[in-house]
């Protein structure tokens, strides 16, 4: 007796292979997972080349057009430089902001860092300026964000301090002074484990060189009281 195996009509598939058949539901998770990883590595790549810090440039390749690079010398410092788009690798300390933040009986405003660096450490409010804003709106941003604190009257400039970091070569950090008007709305926020009001008597040493700076030359030109 000899059998005729007849093939059986099946659905067409959009994505068949000779040993493989793969639904479109899994290659959508499959496309998104692989974006992902390169979108990670890419990221990676960058920051290890000096994308996204202040340390030594380490550029290869134009991350505009791919091109190759070169050394030329510009405004007395080597730099990396594209021949195909003329991009030039820029490296410049991102800017920081900080808070001198004072109630009305000349208390300061500090927060519990919840993250590294100096993480537990008391420290004045701060963080790093985002496109689009101005100093102040940073200052004022990160203020609210870190401490709670919304309510203020006068604003004034301290000083512009250098600091050297270890993941971005250096920043620039910008200090004001600002009055709180209602210091019931100090509470911790987000990278905060804790906020409290200081006498400036109690207040050790800063866990940044460039918050220390700004801080004592708040005491010596702006303290009220």
């Amino acid at each position: 007796m000899v059998l005729n195996h007849a093939r059986l009509p099946v659905p067409p598939l959009r994505h068949s292979y000779r040993f493989l058949i793969i639904p479109d539901s899994v290659l959508n998770q499959i496309n998104f997972i692989f974006s992902y990883l390169e979108y990670s590595i890419r990221a990676y790549i960058l920051m290890y080349m000096g994308v996204f810090s202040g340390k030594e440039n380490n550029f290869k390749f134009c991350p505009m057009c791919a091109g190759p690079l070169r050394p030329v010398v510009l405004d007395g410092r080597e730099r990396m430089a594209c021949a195909g788009c003329g991009w030039i690798a820029f490296l410049n300390p991102p800017p920081v902001v900080c808070a001198v933040c004072y109630s009305p009986e000349g208390m300061v405003a500090l927060i519990k860092r919840g993250v590294e660096p100096k993480k537990g450490a008391w420290c004045l409010p701060g963080g790093f300026m985002e496109l689009g804003e101005s100093p102040v709106e940073a200052c004022l941003r990160e203020l609210k964000e870190e401490a709670g604190i919304d309510s203020v009257g006068r604003i004034e400039i301290i000083s512009a301090e250098y600091q050297e970091s270890r993941r971005y070569g250096s920043v620039v950090v910008i200090g004001y002074a600002v009055e709180s008007l209602d210091p019931d709305e100090l509470c911790p926020g987000d990278d905060a484990e804790d906020a409290a009001w200081f006498y400036p008597m109690d207040i050790e040493a800063m866990p940044f060189e460039s918050f220390q700076r700004i801080f004592e030359l708040w005491l010596e030109r702006y303290f009220p009281y």
